[in-house]
């Protein structure tokens, strides 16, 4: 018997801020210069958080002041 080839149809979606790495795809770093509090989001300290990868959606939506931090600028951070 002979396999049919099947053709793939790649969908476009839409494409995310966070840069998702292999090690841990659901946790990603944000880096903000100044406390931030937003309701129903919760609160981002001064200098680097780890949150999940949608609520770090919502926070790159809402303010201009937060940015997503690379694993190796976290180590560098905290000397590691």
């Amino acid at each position: 018997m002979e396999a049919s080839p099947t053709k793939k149809v790649s969908e476009k979606k839409p494409q995310s801020k966070i840069q998702k790495t292999q090690s841990d795809p659901v946790k990603v770093a944000l880096f903000a210069p100044n406390s931030i509090v937003f309701p129903g989001l919760g609160r981002l300290n001064n200098g680097y958080t780890i949150v999940d990868s949608d609520k770090a959606e919502e926070w790159l939506k809402i303010s201009d002041k937060v940015r997503q931090a690379s694993p190796q600028e976290v180590a560098s951070a905290f000397e590691v």
